[in-house]
């Protein structure tokens, strides 16, 4: 049965680009701990103080893992990058120049709200964010959010092994990761090649269902007002596609202007 299972494309695609650039993060870490690690930061997220628990390592999870990427790649990526491509494609720049063109600022906008002290940081987060955009040409919203929630998850999981197991936790970590990842590419439909229409649309049911993870999340391990914003502008988009698709019931039963 699991050998006629297959990694989809926009999946393959978020794992590929989340391999990457841990692995330059990674490096960085390495080749140069001091300037990554000890260098001054104005980078402010939720993490796990002394004292913590195991409730507050599955809120830290849940919100850095699921409720950080739907949020902030449904305004990032959906509404700004999405909205400024169609606009570019709309008067006539080419679909390559109308993607980098409106990908490069709204990724810059992305890094100034992250990170502005820590400059090995803003050139990290920099090719993170264009990953994320590269991501989001391949396979929309879904593959953006994807390649999000997987990337903090990994990192999530290592702050957490590190507070509860020590270093023994952190490998075993990733292990994990890497063998997840290796199994997942071996099954995958790897054609990256992003033709020339835009990402695909985003769906009424898949909008639908991140508004209310985001409601859901934020009411039970907490948020930030980012989530309310991001789960309203989902429900208003799920309520464009499914009257888009209505259609009148009602019809005249003669042509307007003509007598009965």
């Amino acid at each position: 049965m699991f050998k006629q299972l297959a990694c989809p494309r926009w999946l393959t695609a978020a794992i590929s680009a989340t391999a990457v650039v841990v692995a330059v993060k990674a490096v960085v870490i390495v080749l140069s701990p001091t300037a990554a690690l000890e260098a001054p930061t104005n980078y402010e997220a939720w993490g796990l103080g002394h004292g913590a628990d195991f409730a507050d390592a599955f809120r830290f999870l849940i919100r850095g893992g699921l409720l950080a990427p739907i949020a902030e790649e449904a305004i990032f990526r959906g509404a700004f990058l999405g909205s400024g491509w169609a606009l570019l494609r709309r008067i006539r720049i080419p679909n390559a120049a109308a993607f980098w063109c409106a990908a490069i600022p709204v990724s810059l906008l992305f890094v100034c709200l992250h990170e502005t002290a820590n400059p090995t940081f803003i050139w990290i987060r920099m090719s993170g964010a264009l990953a994320l955009a590269w991501v989001y040409r391949i396979g929309g919203l879904r593959a953006a959010v994807a390649m999000h929630a997987i990337g903090n998850s990994f990192w999530a999981s290592l702050i957490i092994a590190d507070t509860f197991f020590g270093y023994d936790g952190m490998l075993a970590v990733i292990a994990l990761a890497a063998m997840i990842g290796c199994t997942s590419l071996r099954r995958s439909q790897s054609d990256f090649s992003t033709g020339r229409e835009p990402a695909p649309e985003l769906e009424a049911r898949p909008a639908l269902s991140m508004a209310l993870i985001l409601l859901a999340g934020s009411l039970s391990v907490g948020g930030s007002p980012l989530y309310t914003l991001a789960a309203v502008g989902l429900l208003g988009w799920s309520a464009v596609r499914l009257i888009s698709r209505m259609e009148c019931p009602f019809s005249l039963p003669y042509p307007i202007g003509a007598r009965p």
